[in-house]
């Protein structure tokens, strides 16, 4: 007698019905080796070897220079000299060694990417969302904020500068990181005019032409810093320029020479560009001068100690400036200076006060506001801007205020309170844990 199977569509497999995988486990499956601690190790070794060369890389470098090089982008080549440079610190190599070439290495974006990727992915497939891990979540959810601050402040942050003598008034910023051409004149109607050649054209030199002006500019040199030398016996001239009081005797004459980038281990100061310019007439093509303009004959770079005389030059009847000077952002208000206070301990040229009292008017919006006070670590925050108490103008006659946008400005601080408030609640779930089995038995 035939026996037949009752449930032939059944799976014989010892009693339990075969399954296949789920969607989220396939996704686990993909995600596991991005969420390693092993990945986790390694992009944390990468960062200090990251930061070490860029500190390296500083001792010849900018800040800037460095920043935008190695932290603010993608891909880095490294350059073998800078660890020949270390091993004439700390391994006797040869100063005058020379090692060629470089190497490629992440730079701070990829390697903050992939923090975060492999932060979240250790989450999804490593851990547990329970309450008990509440504490390690806002940890890591802290530390995700802080480098999604970082990001957007490189990419979005702006730092500015605002001179203003007492009494003085001003709508507009000077970008600190930014440089700009300005030819300035007056029309027929005595109105001001300007044209701006922004930097990234100046440095690639060449040819610059517009129809509203006479002459065409030919940038024959750039360089990306600049020094001055003492010249006491040259006269007074459009490349001359002299020390007022304040930091050095009145009556200094200095030219400017170009020099190496300032390094960022030990500058003080922003570089200074310079453009080497020969001015054509446009319909003759005649040489009407050559000009060398640096940023340190912009008044406000050298925070108003130097003063020379301005390049000038004529065509078609009418005078024109030439100068090159921060990149400047008009604003729609106005600030005037009405009281600068500059205190120092007694007996000592220390600081001890800075302090600034303004009148803000504010055309645009129909406002005006009189009486603001700025001080030392006391800033004013106004149309999503600070402004911070910086710096004095020669013989405390006015004040340099610095004004910063940064959209992102509060990340630091919400990422700084999730991380102590995370810490605070792993700490306390693991004491009450602790005492749990300890005393409750």
């Amino acid at each position: 007698m035939s026996t037949q199977n009752e449930f032939p569509d059944q799976p014989m497999d010892g009693g339990r019905a075969a399954t296949s995988p789920s969607t989220w486990s396939v996704i686990k499956t993909i995600l596991k080796p991005l969420a390693s601690l092993q990945v986790s190790v390694v992009l944390f070794a990468m960062s200090l070897v990251l930061v070490f060369f860029g500190t390296l890389a500083q001792m010849e470098d900018g800040i800037w220079t460095v920043v935008s090089s190695y932290f603010r982008t993608f891909l880095v080549w490294i350059p073998f000299q800078l660890i020949a440079k270390f091993g004439m610190v700390f391994f006797g190599v040869s100063p005058d060694a020379v090692w060629t070439g470089s190497f490629p290495f992440p730079a701070g974006y990829t390697i903050g990417i992939a923090m975060m990727i492999n932060l979240v992915t250790a989450h999804l497939v490593r851990f547990r969302t329970t309450w008990k891990r509440s504490g390690i979540i806002l940890i890591h959810g802290g530390m995700i904020l802080m480098l999604i601050g970082e990001v957007i402040t490189g990419e979005k942050a702006v730092e500015s500068k605002m001179y203003l003598q007492q009494g003085e008034l001003s709508n507009y910023l000077d970008d600190s990181r930014n440089i700009e051409l300005a030819v300035t004149w007056t029309d027929e109607d005595g109105v001001g005019r300007e044209l701006l050649v922004p930097g990234a054209m100046l440095k690639q030199m060449g040819s610059l032409s517009n129809d509203q002006l006479p002459v065409d500019i030919e940038v024959l040199e750039y360089h990306k810093n600049t020094t001055f030398v003492e010249t006491p016996d040259l006269k007074d001239n459009q490349d001359t320029l002299v020390f007022v009081s304040g930091g050095r005797s009145a009556g200094v004459r200095v030219v400017i020479v170009p020099s190496a980038e300032e390094a960022g281990v030990k500058s003080e100061r922003d570089d200074a560009p310079a453009v080497k310019v020969v001015l054509r007439d446009k319909k003759t093509g005649d040489e009407l001068g050559t000009h060398f303009l640096s940023l340190w004959q912009y008044r406000n770079y050298n925070n108003r100690l130097l003063i020379g005389r301005p390049h000038r030059f004529t065509a078609d009847g009418r005078t024109y400036d030439i100068e090159l000077r921060n990149r400047r952002v008009y604003k729609p208000y106005t600030v005037q200076l009405d009281k600068f206070e500059h205190k120092v301990y007694p007996g000592t040229v220390v600081a001890k006060d800075y302090a600034s009292t303004i009148t803000m008017i504010d055309q645009e919006r129909g406002d005006q506001r009189e009486g603001i006070r700025i001080w030392m670590n006391n800033p004013l925050r106004y149309r999503g801007e600070t402004f911070y108490q910086s710096g004095v103008l020669p013989e405390d006659s006015g004040t340099v205020l610095q004004v910063v946008n940064n959209p992102g400005w509060m990340l630091p601080y919400v990422s700084c309170v999730v991380v102590t408030l995370g810490m605070l609640v792993h700490f306390s779930i693991t004491l009450t844990t602790f005492l749990t089995r300890r005393f409750v038995r």
